[in-house]
């Protein structure tokens, strides 16, 4: 595992958008739930022209590894469907209506109050 210092620097990395999509890409799939969250935010401009990038972040929803809990009660997998929505397209609101409405509860409230917090709510 990678030191904290190393982690935050990888971080700020991705942060910074300099970073090439590719190699963004395969930080999704990184050991560290940290750094696969600032992956799929980083994904989300290119996800709207790039139907691949798209499918790798509904992808990570359903990723068991994603279940990890960030903060709370909010989880990678949370944060990826907040992604879907904030890629905006027809197609990955379709995705991430459809995966809420598969949800299973109890963690499909936890799922909701986290994107109404962040404005993502799904009308």
């Amino acid at each position: 595992m990678a030191s904290v210092k190393d982690l935050q620097t990888l971080v700020n990395h991705i942060r910074g958008r300099t970073m090439p999509i590719a190699e963004v890409r395969r930080l999704l799939h990184h050991e560290s739930p940290l750094v696969r969250v600032n992956a799929l935010e980083a994904c989300v401009d290119a996800a709207r022209h790039d139907e691949d990038l798209l499918d790798e972040i509904r992808v990570a929803v359903s990723n068991p590894t994603n279940k990890v809990r960030m903060m709370g009660t909010v989880s990678v997998a949370h944060i990826a469907v907040g992604c879907l929505l904030r890629v905006g397209t027809t197609e990955a609101v379709e995705a991430a209506t459809a995966l809420l409405q598969d949800w299973p509860e109890p963690d499909r409230s936890d799922l909701n109050w986290y994107l109404e917090s962040e404005g993502l709510a799904i009308k």
